[in-house]
């Protein structure tokens, strides 16, 4: 956890940065970790990645996860689930919860799942 902490803040590579920090909340989640610190994390990576030529959408993916999801102790905020969806979508990914996040948001039936 500490070799994770120590790259995403002593990295100037911002590819390696917002991998280690991905990295790191990932790690943090299998630990149970706080979750907002988690957040943090996720929301810092994304940022990393919306401003580098890589395409890493991992941590927008992992954070409309926590944002569609009630189970991580965070409640539902189809706000933010949008807004990193938006982000996944620049990055060039539109997988399986872009897609799921989009026919929520269009179909009314689909709001009654969750």
């Amino acid at each position: 956890m500490q070799k994770f902490a120590l790259a995403a803040k002593s990295n100037k590579d911002t590819n390696l940065q917002m991998r280690s920090l991905n990295d790191l909340a990932l790690a943090q989640t299998l630990i149970g970790e706080n979750i907002q610190t988690i957040i943090e994390n996720f929301r810092e990576a994304s940022r990393l990645a919306s401003q580098s030529s890589s395409d890493f959408y991992y941590p927008a993916e992992n954070l409309v996860r926590i944002y569609l999801s009630e189970k991580s102790g965070v409640s539902k905020n189809l706000q933010e689930a949008e807004k990193f969806s938006k982000l996944m979508k620049a990055e060039g990914h539109e997988g399986i919860l872009y897609d799921a996040f989009n026919a929520m948001n269009t179909d009314d039936r689909l709001r009654l799942i969750d």
